[in-house]
């Protein structure tokens, strides 16, 4: 709902809202307001997270299942031997860059604690993120 509020506040301050005159005032921001929400729900429903999600009537009871398979068991623990092996074999810099990526850090953030400009920022979490890459696919 909030979505939708916030993106009809957006749309009549951008000057996009112009009903027709012929149509009742109520009638056509009722139509309106139904075609945001349309919109906004197509949205919500494509969105990975949306398609993931399982209703249940208590969510806190919900536990995920343990793999059953022992196959899979393995191949998670390699993956992860894989990635951790990966990132001792980086330099201490690109460790610590993608550990801020990895935390949520955003490239300003990155920036300024680094005492660097923003594209260079860009320009070297890109590069640490390639060479993770390169030593993950070896």
């Amino acid at each position: 709902m909030q979505a939708v509020i916030l993106a009809a506040w957006m749309a009549v301050e951008e000057g996009r809202y112009r009903p027709d005159a012929s149509v009742a005032p109520r009638r056509a921001l009722l139509g309106w307001l139904h075609g945001i929400v349309w919109r906004k729900v197509g949205h919500h429903r494509k969105r990975a997270w949306v398609r993931q999600e399982i209703p249940a009537a208590d969510p806190w009871s919900v536990q995920p299942a343990p793999p059953q398979d022992d196959d899979l068991l393995v191949e998670a623990r390699e993956r992860l031997l894989a990635v951790r092996l990966a990132i001792s074999r980086l330099p201490q810099r690109d460790r610590e860059l993608l550990a801020r990526c990895a935390v949520g850090d955003g490239f300003r953030e990155i920036a300024r604690m680094a005492g660097i400009p923003r594209s260079t920022a860009v320009r070297q979490v890109g590069r640490a993120r390639r060479r993770f890459l390169g030593l993950l696919a070896r």
